[in-house]
């Protein structure tokens, strides 16, 4: 990788066992469990749950923890027990990003491809995502006034050779998430290890994605990406999105940014904090949405104050138990009911 000889083991089920200082080893269901610098003697040690998700990682001092929706989604990061982040999606789109308070910091409008998105949008600016033909993040520039406010570089492999502004936007090598704290790569079903090239965990999809259960693009980056960690595929343009007229073209849709807030109004994460409540702000800060969760972190109501839903602004939903069926893949085991003025007390 990047033009240096590199020495590598492996054993007969094709898992890396050496690369070069490095030294892994495996769980009874194939995921790595432990990664150690012979030089150095850092060490990381890898948690996955019976899905093959990767649940924590502990390096050092640090403990990292994800959590994980019934989706494989993951909602949620903590850093030594404290909440770092929450995650937003529609299908499996990343759309926003929600701080430690539950306060949406960050959202994203795509058009010019599916799995990275061309802005994002705060509370008080708007943003443009320069891509490769990859996906991969080169620079975010302000719609303002043209400033670049961050730019990255990767290897073929994807390690990070250039980043001015850490943590500033979750996306990274290929459109992936990219998590500071590991310096690993999330692609849909599997995380991905740009320092060796391979993935943690097996392809759930065995044999179906390659000959290799663990090459990552068919050990083709330059020319390959794999948004879902199953299959590898080559790299379109104007995949679809929010986008209006000549889609491929990859143009700055700032009308997009308002059907990204509509949408969003009713996308506050149905697992909330115990006993507290999440917000949706809008672009001038003033409040879109609230919603209140239960002691086991199950929504109780919301209060909107937009779009009026036909009940007038601001109004109430309740969340009520569905009575039969199966769950509902957004509702869960409540489902949101209609509109209602509020009650003396509510959406002060």
């Amino acid at each position: 990788m990047s033009g240096q000889v590199t020495t590598a083991s492996y054993d007969p089920q094709d898992r890396l066992t050496n690369y070069n200082t490095l030294s892994f080893q495996y769980n009874a269901n194939g995921e790595v469990s432990s990664k150690k610098n012979s030089v150095t003697n850092q060490a990381a040690a890898f948690t996955f749950n019976s899905f093959s998700q990767l649940l924590g990682v502990k390096s050092g001092s640090n403990s990292i923890d994800y959590q994980m929706d019934g989706f494989g989604r993951r909602v949620q990061n903590s850093l030594n027990g404290k909440l770092q982040n929450s995650f937003i999606y529609m299908n499996n789109r990343l759309m926003g990003i929600l701080g430690a308070d539950g306060v949406l910091i960050q959202r994203y409008a795509y058009s010019s491809k599916s799995h990275v998105p061309d802005q994002i949008i705060t509370k008080t600016e708007a943003y443009r995502i320069i891509t490769d033909y990859l996906g991969s993040v080169r620079l975010v520039v302000r719609l303002r006034d043209g400033a670049i406010v961050q730019e990255m570089m990767h290897d073929e492999f994807g390690r990070v050779e250039k980043n001015t502004a850490p943590g500033f936007q979750p996306f990274g090598f290929s459109g992936g998430l990219y998590d500071a704290n590991t310096t690993l790569v999330q692609f849909g079903a599997r995380w991905y290890d740009p320092e060796i090239g391979r993935w943690l965990s097996k392809d759930p999809s065995l044999f179906n994605g390659g000959e290799n259960l663990y090459a990552y693009a068919e050990n083709n980056p330059i020319n390959l990406i794999d948004v879902t960690g199953l299959s590898p595929q080559v790299p379109t343009i104007g995949e679809g999105g929010l986008s209006a007229g000549g889609g491929g073209g990859g143009a700055i849709l700032l009308p997009a940014i308002q059907g990204i807030v509509n949408l969003l109004s009713e996308r506050l994460p149905y697992d909330g904090p115990k006993g507290g409540s999440l917000v949706l702000p809008g672009n001038d800060g003033e409040k879109i949405q609230e919603r209140f969760y239960d002691e086991n972190g199950e929504p109780i109501k919301d209060y909107d104050w937009h779009p009026d839903h036909g009940a007038g602004t601001p109004h109430v939903h309740d969340w009520e138990p569905q009575p039969f069926g199966p769950r509902n893949q957004r509702d869960r085991d409540k489902k949101r009911g209609p509109g209602r003025k509020p009650e003396p007390g509510e959406c002060e």
